[in-house]
């Protein structure tokens, strides 16, 4: 069979296999090259007791469609499922409270603030909101909250999503890279609350804008792969990209690897911003220059530290699911910053669990530092945390087995100055013949981004 060429890819996380897809079904000699010995980056599963489990990226957004297409794409359109339980809850002062439908935490209407936050703070928020709304967005989140809505607003129900989903407060969010299109919102609808309304509307219920892969979601990664393979696309696992050389006379691309040269008319850099910095410092382009000095710029990172308890507990079972789906927290007692009840939210995994057994699974990183805690300390911290967050649903949970696991960087952290650079980014970029550039580094948290951020390359760069 003639191809078109052939491209080489730079990393086998979610971005860098669905680029490499793209390439593939594009016509080209595809080969992907991955330092460590496992593929699909974040997205990653581990047993857990008698049941798999995923043990990074959970759950997609629906506020797009990009992974809903590649589900369909690789023949899962009928694994995807939502929650079924779509509330979380929100522990306030020792209290969880239901967090009502909203955008990042932001709540949609005055009587939401009233019943969390108590009347005071809704009368506070009235006379903010009625306020004229200047012509300058302001440079985050946390001050545009603030400013509309009142200080409590800001620090009970923003930053505990915020911390959750960016690892960053509020006041450190770059309200142009966490909500691009809420200032022009405002300034159409009159307000912030308004704008939320109208941003939320085609969202739906609380909780009910994600979807996750029945039977975990690195079944989307394993079908990738499988489909790469049968394509005749090469997988290396274990190689290390050490150098990239340019042929300026024939326009090829040469990756040197500890295993030898592989040469390639496309390249596709999937890879975090640090290891894209200094691959591209390898070469002599302005432009390649350029963006790694943009991408150094980008190593605004937090760790994020999993842990997933299978536990039984027949009080918990009859309480049903007390937090719903999880709970976030803003509340120094409990050291977690983050409580998903899996078992209760995916009823995959309800289903495949023993009586009495459920999944929990505890988010801990931010300003509570995990590094010198080891696995024994963090687990029973877990439990610690169980008890309190399920408070009068539990009271001595018997953990059958548990996993710890730890993901350096893993979250980028969305502060200000984000979108400029990025901007300047992808204004490089095209001074680069045929590179594409991918990844959380430069798509942001979130498989929906990322999957989107791969496909506008591959629309970019391939023939």
């Amino acid at each position: 069979m003639t191809t078109r060429g052939s491209a080489v890819v730079v990393g086998g996380g979610v971005a860098g296999l669905t680029w490499a897809l793209d390439a593939m079904e594009s016509g080209l000699d595809v080969t992907v090259l991955e330092r460590s010995t496992l593929l699909g980056g974040a997205v990653r599963s581990a047993q857990l007791g008698p049941v798999t489990v995923d043990v990074g990226a959970e759950s997609f957004a629906l506020a797009r469609t990009d992974v809903l297409e590649l589900a369909s794409r690789l023949d899962l359109a009928q694994q995807v499922e939502r929650p079924a339980i779509g509330q979380a809850h929100v522990m306030l002062d020792g209290r969880c409270m239901p967090l009502p439908p909203g955008l990042l935490g932001i709540p949609a209407t005055l009587a939401d603030i009233a019943a969390l936050l108590g009347p005071d703070a809704a009368a506070q928020a009235e006379t903010r909101d009625g306020a004229p709304i200047p012509e300058v967005a302001p440079p985050t989140i946390g001050r545009l909250v603030r400013d509309r809505l009142g200080d409590r607003v800001a620090e009970l129900l923003v930053d505990p999503v915020l911390a959750g989903v960016h690892a960053t407060r509020a006041d450190d969010a770059e309200l142009a890279s966490v909500a691009p299109s809420l200032y022009a919102a405002m300034r159409t609808h009159g307000g912030l609350l308004p704008a939320v309304v109208a941003l939320r509307g085609a969202l739906g219920p609380a909780g009910a804008p994600v979807a996750t892969i029945a039977g975990g979601m690195s079944r989307l990664v394993a079908r990738l792969v499988e489909r790469l393979e049968d394509g005749g696309a090469v997988v290396r696992t274990g190689t290390s990209v050490e150098r990239l050389h340019h042929e300026d006379e024939r326009g090829r691309w040469r990756v040197h690897t500890d295993a030898g040269e592989v040469a390639a008319d496309v390249l596709c850099l999937a890879v975090p911003a640090r290891a894209a910095a200094a691959l591209l410092h390898t070469l002599s382009d302005p432009a390649a220059r350029e963006i790694a000095e943009e991408l150094a710029r980008l190593q605004t990172t937090d760790d994020v530290t999993l842990v997933t308890l299978l536990i039984e507990d027949a009080e918990l079972a009859a309480a049903g699911a007390p937090v719903g789906s999880g709970v976030l927290v803003a509340d120094t007692s409990v050291r977690a910053k983050a409580m998903t009840h899996a078992s209760a939210k995916w009823g995959w995994l309800a289903d495949a669990l023993p009586a009495d057994h459920h999944v929990v699974r505890l988010s801990y990183g931010g300003i509570h530092r995990t590094e010198e805690r080891d696995e024994a300390t963090l687990v029973a911290d877990a439990r610690d945390d169980v008890i309190r967050l399920l408070r009068g649903a539990t009271s001595d949970p018997t953990i059958r087995a548990s996993l710890v696991t730890r993901w350096p960087g893993a979250l980028i952290r969305p502060v200000v100055g984000r979108a400029e650079r990025l901007a300047a980014i992808d204004a490089f970029l095209p001074g680069l013949r045929r590179v594409a550039l991918v990844g959380s580094a430069v798509a942001g948290n979130g498989l929906a981004g990322v999957v989107g951020r791969s496909a506008h390359e591959a629309r970019r760069t391939l023939p």
